[in-house]
């Protein structure tokens, strides 16, 4: 919110970028959280999860709103008295999720748009069954999964397929009135840096260049956002005690935006839990 003024609007999208260990799905299983679980009025929401299964998203989520951690309950401790005090610290969230109606997830990795926009017009029948507002926020982890992002027909090549398939969502996102949140993996240039010291990790920083086809997926969203995460490669590439020295953070910066200024901001991340905390003294920044 403080980095993004004008919220989901309808017949808009947006887009979360990074690379493999920089906190996507995290960031976006957080934001589902808030608007689709926290609120006294629930957002409606439909999670197109395609690259990570429904069970573990739903053990992810489970273990961000009770706090125990991820690893506990995939694999927890077999002892009778652990498994009843497991029971007790996630199942008043289990019923919590379980009892909020306007929340929809799919895992099929092999979805089309076409087969995207049935299913979000099927939600939103049952929304207006509920005497909802048919509007509804859609997430796709990840989008270029969708199948019209990597099938170049017609002559098109990749970029040109891309730049179609964002106008159709976009169409898609008009027509059904929703707001979609697209989850984009950048590519492998950034990770072509050497680290060998703290200082050599900033330059490992994510550019608007570095998003795949990014003239093709960046000109209809109105806004980008992409994550960095300094102690992922810090742990991957540096000695542990230097990497102790980096606190835990994910680092989000305005890519894009057409409505409101470019910045970043800098959340506290728990890998146990996938919680992010704001830390109280930061500030949103500006990017010079």
């Amino acid at each position: 919110d403080a980095l993004i003024p004008e919220g989901p609007t309808q017949g808009h999208g947006g887009l979360v970028t990074g690379s493999t260990g920089m906190g996507k799905s995290a960031v976006a299983l957080n934001v589902i959280n808030d608007i689709a679980f926290n609120k006294p009025e629930p957002t409606p929401l439909f999670y197109a999860t395609l690259e990570m299964g429904a069970t573990q998203t739903m053990d992810r989520l489970l273990s961000m709103r009770s706090g125990v951690p991820y690893k506990d309950i995939v694999r927890p401790d077999t002892e009778l008295d652990a498994l009843e005090n497991l029971k007790k610290e996630i199942e008043p969230e289990l019923e919590k999720i379980k009892s909020i109606k306007t929340f929809r997830i799919t895992e099929n990795p092999s979805i089309s748009l076409r087969k995207l926009r049935k299913m979000i017009q099927d939600f939103q029948k049952e929304l207006v069954a509920m005497g909802k507002d048919p509007y509804c926020v859609v997430v796709i982890d990840l989008l270029t999964m969708i199948a019209e992002f990597s099938k170049m027909v017609d002559g098109l090549n990749l970029a040109q397929a891309i730049e179609v398939a964002m106008n159709l969502l976009n169409a898609m996102a008009k027509e059904l009135g929703i707001f979609y949140i697209g989850i984009v993996q950048l590519n492998r240039s950034v990770e072509n840096v050497k680290v060998t010291s703290l200082e050599s990790i900033e330059q490992l920083k994510p550019q608007r260049a570095a998003i795949k086809n990014a003239n093709a997926i960046l000109e209809r969203c109105r806004w980008c956002i992409s994550l960095f995460r300094r102690r992922y490669y810090a742990d991957a590439y540096l000695d542990p005690e230097v990497a102790e020295l980096v606190d835990d953070e994910i680092e989000i910066s305005v890519l894009k935006q057409n409505n409101g200024k470019v910045g970043h901001i800098k959340l506290l991340f728990d890998g146990d839990t996938f919680s992010l905390e704001q830390r109280q003294e930061t500030d949103v920044d500006p990017i010079l």
